[in-house]
């Protein structure tokens, strides 16, 4: 290289002229990962308790929740530098948000099967949203079927999780 301190500022105009001089992106749907993290977007409404708190997954998977608790659905735009930012809160809309502990029973699987926790696929985040009036108790089924892509809609549940509202957090 014969100049290499000519590069630094092409580089920077070139980035800049991309578009990526702390421009924003579109809005999108906010989760926080922890209650903890809820009460800091100021999102956080209250914990929930289950009524199974482990619970297993045919042979496959036992499932532990860590975490449960309600906020309202909102919305984030994520800067291209720094901490995204809360845009709008919902207060016709909540969203349950579990955190999941899964730990695998046995390596080999007779066959692939992927569960489902409402429509949302079985993760070790999951939210789950819903509207109308605000309820102190939730009930989601538990799905299973051969096909990650889509649940299908004739699909029936083996299981219920009820959420209830926790009193104090």
């Amino acid at each position: 290289m014969r100049y290499p301190r000519l590069y630094i500022p092409i580089i920077c105009i070139a980035v800049y002229a991309a578009g990526c001089n702390g421009e924003k992106s579109p809005p999108g749907p906010g989760y926080s990962y922890t209650i903890q993290d809820s009460k800091n977007n100021g999102v956080f409404l209250f914990g929930s308790g289950c009524n199974k708190t482990v619970f297993d997954l045919d042979d496959l998977y036992r499932c532990t929740i860590k975490e449960a608790w309600v906020e309202k659905s909102w919305t984030q735009q994520v800067m291209m530098f720094g901490k995204p930012n809360v845009l709008y809160q919902q207060d016709t809309a909540w969203q349950l948000m579990i955190l999941l502990q899964i730990d695998t029973l046995h390596e080999q699987r007779r066959r692939p099967m992927y569960y489902f926790l409402g429509r949302q696929s079985l993760d070790e985040l999951v939210h789950y949203r819903y509207h109308g009036s605000q309820t102190d108790t939730i009930k989601i089924p538990l799905y299973r079927q051969l096909d990650q892509e889509y649940l299908q809609d004739n699909k029936k549940a083996f299981d219920t999780l009820s959420f209830i509202k926790r009193k104090s957090d």
